[in-house]
Formats: structure tokens, sequence, C-alpha cells
């Protein structure tokens, strides 16, 4: 009887944990909050792409209808600078997301979770300028997540199918995320985090192809994360439109 009351709050613990540090930084994850429960998030993001400089400052909420049933919208603002041109903040691509967890299996001390993914964007920012700014067209894009988390680590990936319409490339996009806990388990939850991230780009249409690595830290505490994060490419041959030359993002979310 010990071991088994043991068991199950080792397990709330772990979930209570999961929970409060949400997922890694610029990658999605699988574990779900539970019905009737959602996610507040907004940060900080400067691209630089070529020449032009953005400022984003994105909304997102999520809420889940069911215990494996998310959906989500994004808004982000984004201003811009180049060369030619000055502009303050106008909204950018406006995109509704859902999401399915389909595999829960959990055990002492770790759980596995699988999801499916879909992503609308709509055409409400700019014209021409980059991902989440403004495309100029409507996009889709499905994929699928998985992820293990256990009190030592955790392990995240995504893969996704963009159709980005008649205007530009499609693309396969992937993602691999490492996090690593540096405090103890505790409850309530107080717990920094190194993230670890990677993301891959294909664009076979135009023989387009990209490589990013991200360092982020996450702080934890209770329902609420505040986090930070430094992308730049390792290898970058893509259309202007898509380039990264470096993305620093500074946030924060909380559960709703």
């Amino acid at each position: 009887m010990k071991h088994i009351i043991y068991i199950i709050g080792l397990l709330a613990i772990i979930q209570t944990t999961l929970i409060a540090q949400g997922p890694p930084i610029r990658t999605d994850k699988p574990i779900m909050l539970g019905e009737n429960k959602g996610t507040f998030r907004a940060f900080y993001q400067y691209l630089q792409s070529g020449d032009r400089n953005y400022h984003m400052a994105p909304v997102m909420i999520d809420y889940n209808i069911k215990n494996n049933f998310e959906v989500g919208i994004d808004m982000p603002l984004v201003a811009l600078n180049d060369a030619d041109r000055q502009e303050g903040f106008k909204a950018g691509d406006l995109s509704l997301r859902a999401k399915y967890q389909f595999v829960q299996k959990d055990g002492m001390g770790r759980t596995f979770r699988m999801a499916a993914k879909a992503m609308s964007t709509l055409p409400t920012g700019r014209e021409n300028e980059a991902p989440m700014v403004g495309m100029g067209t409507y996009q889709t894009s499905v994929g699928i997540l998985a992820g293990m988390e256990s009190l030592k680590y955790g392990v995240v990936g995504e893969l996704a199918y963009m159709h980005m319409g008649e205007s530009h490339p499609n693309a396969w996009d992937a993602k691999l995320a490492f996090g690593l806990p540096l405090l103890k388990q505790s409850y309530p939850v107080k717990q920094m985090t190194l993230y670890f991230e990677y993301e891959g780009i294909a664009m076979p249409a135009v023989d387009g192809y990209a490589v990013y690595f991200a360092q982020g830290f996450q702080y934890a505490f209770r329902s609420y994360a505040l986090e930070l994060s430094v992308q730049m490419p390792l290898v970058q041959e893509v259309p202007t439109l898509f380039r990264r030359d470096l993305a620093l993002m500074i946030g924060g979310r909380f559960i709703i």
C-alpha cells in the first residue's frame, strides 16, 4: 500500500512540474494540462532577417476542451525597420491551432506522449515579409509531436509539413528539444531548466534548407514560467523571405 501511495504521489508531482514548466521555448509539446485548463503566453522577439529587423510581440492562448484535445490562437504584433522604412507595430499573420493527444504512457518517474497538430494561418499581416510577420497568403500546417519527460531530463520532437499556397515554396519543418532541469523536483514547483533546441527546414521545390540551434533558459515557479532563448543558423540556404540570422526571444507564460 505504501508503494502505491508513493507512486501516485510521484506521478502527481511530475505532472504538476511539467505543467508549470510548459513546453520547450521554441518547440511544441504533446503533454496537455487537463480539461478546462489553458495557457496564456506573451513574449518579445527580435528577428534579424537580411537587411530587415523585426520586433515581434505575439500573444498566444490555448485551451483544453478535453484532457486530450486543445485549441489555440496566436496573435502577433510586429514592427519593422530597414534602410528604406521604419514602421510601428501592426498585426501580423493570425494563426488558429488544434492539437489531439492520442498516446499517453505513464510510468514511475517518467511519461511518454504523442499528439497530432494542425494549424491554419491567415494573411492578416503585411505581405511578403517573413513568417508570422506577413506572408500575404493562407498557410496550412499539419504535423505530429512526441515527447518523453522524466525527473532528470526531457526530449520533445516535432515534424510538420507546411503548405504555403501558390506564392511560396512548401516546406518540411523538424524540431528537436532537450530539457535539462537544474534543481531537484519540488512542490510547489520551483525549477530552472536549460533547453537545447534544434530546427531543420527543407524546401524541395527550390532546393532550400536550413538548420538552426537555440540555447534557452526557463525559470518555472508555481503556475508561471519566465524564459529566454537565442536562436542562430548553423546552415542557411533558403529564400530571403525565410532567413533568420538572429532570433532573440524573452517572455513568459502562466496557466489560466
